[in-house]
């Protein structure tokens, strides 16, 4: 993973019993959170994954502390313990199947909160962080690029929704996003692909729009798209030391390298989900 988003040394969720399984979940988990996806969607996915595992069956927790989180604690940021159902005698989970009965909502709320402290704890260290990409998607927005980072799902998805992002695309040069796809290889490798295009309304009249064709639209767009990307985005990228690899064609996404992302955790939304999931 790239630097602001490796795992601490040594990190492990110790109760799980599979090696393998141990680090695919934790894996899973802490690319979720780098991310920022929000507590209690990486909770409920990992109690959905939990619950078709079919795991070996553990102690339970009292009443008292399955419903107060703030009873599980980690002593240490390198890994997820603690009191609570993933300790003991026989708390293993496993890919075998058991006829056990296992609280996967427990059992997840303690693994991702452990994970959550152990990345509030690195991100302590870290102090403030701003990476060259976030600056760069922040200048590219001044200059009249609709800029956004980890955009929507896909490609598709996000090219329908980036004129939604500003009250008026006439007001806009154009845009640039990459989607969370692209965030999920990014945080990975250093490197991402970012879509790039252009308001047609910032450059004709809706009438004169209207009444081109469709190629003739498209050579439009693409002509200033062009032209956008060669003389607005691709110097932002380079102003901040970003390595650009782009054909110069409108149809064709440039890849960006040597990039980090980084997502602060959001002290007070997690504290609200975390109570919620009490």
């Amino acid at each position: 993973m790239t630097k602001y988003n490796e795992q601490p040394a040594g990190l492990r969720i110790p109760s799980v019993g599979d090696p393998d399984l141990e680090q695919e979940l934790r894996d899973r988990c802490w690319t979720s959170i780098v991310l920022g996806r929000p507590y209690a969607d990486i909770w409920n996915d990992l109690s959905a994954d939990l619950a078709d595992l079919d795991p070996m069956p553990v102690q339970r927790p009292s009443a008292e502390r399955a419903s107060d989180p703030s009873s599980v604690r980690s002593s240490d940021p390198s890994t997820v313990q603690g009191s609570g159902p993933l300790d003991g005698p026989g708390a293993a989970i496993s890919r075998g199947r058991t006829s056990g009965a296992l609280d996967t909502d427990v059992v997840a709320q303690k693994i991702v909160k452990g994970l959550f402290e152990a990345r509030r704890s690195q991100q302590r260290e870290f102090g403030p962080v701003k990476t060259n990409l976030s600056a760069a998607f922040a200048a590219l927005n001044d200059y009249g690029v609709v800029a956004r980072q980890n955009f929507m799902c896909c490609m598709s998805c996000g090219l329908d929704a980036i004129s939604g992002e500003v009250e008026s695309s006439a007001e806009w040069d154009g845009y640039a996003f990459y989607h969370s796809q692209d965030a999920e290889r990014l945080v990975e490798t250093g490197s991402t692909y970012v879509a790039f295009g252009v308001f047609l309304r910032r450059y004709l009249p809706i009438d004169e729009i209207k009444a081109m064709s469709p190629a003739e639209r498209d050579a439009f767009a693409d002509e200033k798209a062009e032209a956008l990307a060669r003389s607005v985005i691709v110097p932002t990228f380079e102003m901040y030391g970003i390595d650009v690899e782009w054909d110069g064609s409108a149809g064709s996404r440039m890849a960006l390298h040597d990039v980090d992302y980084y997502v602060p955790l959001n002290e007070g939304r997690l504290k609200d989900e975390r109570a919620v999931g009490g």
